[in-house]
């Protein structure tokens, strides 16, 4: 039987308890990817899935130490991870000498389109939902989700002075939309662990990416991009709890079929965002890798792992 929920909630640690009210008090303060990433984060770490994996930190076959998973994902893809975290478009739009860069404003637009998007893949996730108290929670999700893009919108008319009609008006891109689908996939096929590693590259990816441009741009940063893209973003409450969630279920990421399928649904994601950010310059897209492209994704659960997929 799974364990009650409110004596679940009650049992967390005073940090996840802080993780918890910092949502609930700074959701606004995130932009609109990331606000989404961590929304979906949050609700994920409060469901029951099951009994909790064997947590060994060493390897059995070696007995050495195994690199938590964020590291193993960071490292293995090494050279990707660069080319992402150094992003042309976020290095360009932290310098623009125009107040609000029309390639900013696109991007901006986009980010609506994709909440919107994002409101209608919450609510396709309701119908998966494994347990009726698991399915009460989502329209609460779906709520929030809507509530983020009703604020995107108004940054994006207050702050960036974009006109109603062209946000409302518009419709995903071709990077963004197979952003979207890929997210779709996920989201009704996916494992709990999945959906952590879809969402490694915004949480980490976009953190680094901001502490990278505050730590080593020499020029004045551009203010509306630095107030609503790099400020927001710099923060790493959210980054610091999926590292731990990665900690505390590190043996069941180092069973061998996880490792292939979490190394597939990384890469590919990170292509995913590398080639939203190169639209918006109009520079040529990057072609997802061929491991990626020649690999399947299947459920590799093993017939021991009773964990339900998302």
């Amino acid at each position: 039987m799974p364990p009650n929920r409110d004596s679940d909630l009650d049992a967390r640690s005073e940090p996840e308890l802080a993780f918890k009210h910092h949502h609930a008090t700074s959701l606004k303060t995130l932009p609109p990817r990331v606000f989404e990433c961590a929304l979906l984060f949050d609700h994920l770490a409060l469901e029951d899935h099951g009994p909790a994996p064997t947590l060994s930190v060493n390897d059995p076959s070696t007995d050495e130490p195994w690199l938590n998973p964020v590291d193993d994902l960071l490292k293995k893809n090494a050279s990707l991870w660069t080319m992402y975290i150094r992003n042309e478009f976020c290095r360009k739009m932290a310098v623009s000498k125009i107040p609000i860069d029309p390639q900013f404003r696109a991007y901006a637009i986009q980010d609506y389109v994709f909440l919107w998007e994002y409101v209608r893949q919450v609510a396709v996730r309701t119908v998966a939902a494994p347990t009726i108290p698991e399915l009460a929670e989502h329209p609460k999700e779906i709520y929030k989700a809507y509530g983020c893009a009703i604020d995107w919108k108004k940054t994006c008319i207050d702050h960036l002075n974009i006109e109603e009609s062209d946000i409302e008006g518009a419709k995903a891109v071709k990077p963004v939309k197979d952003y979207l689908d890929w997210m779709m996939e996920l989201g009704q096929e996916g494992t709990w662990l999945d959906l952590h590693v879809l969402i490694l590259p915004c949480l980490q990816g976009y953190y680094d990416i901001a502490r990278l441009i505050e730590e080593e741009v020499q020029e004045p940063l551009n203010r509306k991009f630095y107030e609503y893209w790099v400020k927001p973003n710099i923060k790493d409450t959210s980054a610091k709890r999926l590292r731990e969630f990665f900690g505390k279920n590190i043996s069941w990421y180092y069973q061998p079929d996880n490792l292939r399928r979490s190394a597939y649904i990384f890469s590919k994601t990170i292509v995913l965002e590398m080639r939203i950010l190169a639209y918006f310059l109009g520079l040529p897209l990057p072609d997802l890798p061929d491991r990626v492209q020649n690999l399947e994704v299947c459920d590799t659960r093993s017939e021991t792992d009773d964990r339900r997929p998302r």
